[in-house]
């Protein structure tokens, strides 16, 4: 159960492609492209400057859609992320948990006092997906705080349910309803304690009995609000049970569409995993979210900026307080595929691949890359951020 987690938490550990071989001795036509086309980014205490950091910058000022496609559970790059959104300033910013999560912390966050609102992250703050880490955290704090709408596009991730089920027990003027809520509630308390000493253990999310208890939800005459959160949860435990990641993004897509409105004639940035956010077909064969926002994009004569930010080594966090950080290897996953750009990083500051010249020469046939998911890379993304160390996020 538990690698399975790591699975949807941390998607780019799980894919492994042979990547074209460089000679460190003599650059190959790709490293030559790349090494032209190759700035730096200085980072110091949550400052960022340099060359590379300016054009980003200016890129994304021009874009109405920008998407950063990322490894997770990392200190650095949620502070890029936040320091991006607040020099080119959106209106909306997207993120990969599900709409009622993130609705519910953003309210909590807009109506509650700073004392009752710790109480509350004290209590439910590890159940936030990505967000229960601290500088996740920091940044839809912040992005809420300055006037920018959040909105989750993802499915409900399988141990949401007591908090969600907790906010349902308090608007529900039903009885019987209320009752089951406060069952859901405590016994996914439970079986989440239980899974933390033992990742052996299910959620109680996946259990026959929660799904019984849904089917019993759905027999009353629940608000439309209850019963948006019930059909959510049912197409969750779908796609957690069949494992189907065009379901999956199926599930996105049709979530971004019902915020149309929202992003049309707005400014809007993207925070997901880098699988997602690619133009294009994506690493994992399917033309993710990514490609659905550039298509928005353009049919409202405007420019998506996709950039993906990879560490190259250092320490990713866990999803669970108490959990062992894991060491990067970057020989192993999507990092041996980026061998090439690797291999002309720096160890002190992090580097910008512009993607564009070499995606150009790859679609003109005057560069030659046989390995398709590098392919799918170049063609997919404006920019390749490389970082050479990173530190392991923690769980509030």
């Amino acid at each position: 159960m538990y690698l399975y987690i790591l699975l949807l938490f941390l998607p780019l550990i799980s894919i492994a492609d042979e990547s074209d071989s460089a000679d460190k001795q003599s650059l190959s036509p790709i490293q030559i492209l790349a090494q032209n086309n190759m700035t730096s980014i200085h980072y110091t205490d949550g400052v960022f400057s340099g060359a590379g950091w300016e054009k980003i910058k200016k890129q994304a000022k021009s874009s109405h859609h920008v998407l950063i496609g990322e490894e997770h559970f990392t200190n650095e790059i949620p502070l890029f992320a936040t320091a991006l959104m607040n020099d080119s300033l959106y209106d909306n910013l997207f993120i990969e948990v599900d709409p009622h999560t993130t609705e519910l912390i953003s309210d909590k966050m807009i109506n509650l006092s700073n004392s009752q609102f710790k109480k509350f992250s004290q209590k439910f703050g590890q159940l936030f997906s990505f967000y229960a880490a601290d500088n996740e955290f920091s940044l839809i704090h912040d992005a809420v705080k300055t006037g920018v709408k959040i909105f989750g596009l993802d499915q409900v991730v399988m141990y949401s349910d007591q908090l969600l089920t907790h906010e349902l027990f308090q608007q529900s003027k039903l009885s019987p309803a209320k009752s089951i809520y406060q069952s859901i509630e405590n016994n996914s308390k439970k079986h989440f304690e239980t899974f933390l000493q033992d990742t052996s253990k299910p959620f109680y999310f996946m259990t026959p009995e929660f799904s019984q208890k849904l089917k019993e939800l759905e027999k009353l005459e629940l608000s439309e609000y209850e019963n948006e959160i019930i059909n959510d949860m049912k197409k969750s435990i779908e796609i957690y049970q069949s494992g189907s990641h065009p379901l999956r993004v199926q599930l996105l897509k049709n979530n971004l569409m019902s915020y149309l409105d929202e992003i049309l004639n707005a400014r809007n940035f993207y925070k997901f995993g880098a699988m997602h956010t690619f133009r294009g077909e994506s690493m994992l064969t399917v033309f993710d979210i990514g490609n659905f926002v550039e298509n928005i994009a353009d049919s409202q004569y405007q420019q998506s900026l996709h950039l993906m930010v990879i560490p190259k080594g250092g320490y990713q966090g866990a999803p669970f307080k108490g959990f062992p950080s894991t060491k990067i290897n970057s020989e192993t996953g999507v990092t041996k595929v980026l061998k090439p750009f690797f291999d002309l990083t720096s160890t002190s500051e992090w580097n910008l691949f512009d993607l564009k010249p070499i995606r150009k020469k790859l679609q003109s046939g005057e560069l030659s890359v046989e390995n398709v998911t590098l392919k799918r890379i170049i063609k997919g993304n404006d920019f390749l951020i490389i970082i050479p160390e990173v530190s392991a996020s923690k769980i509030m």
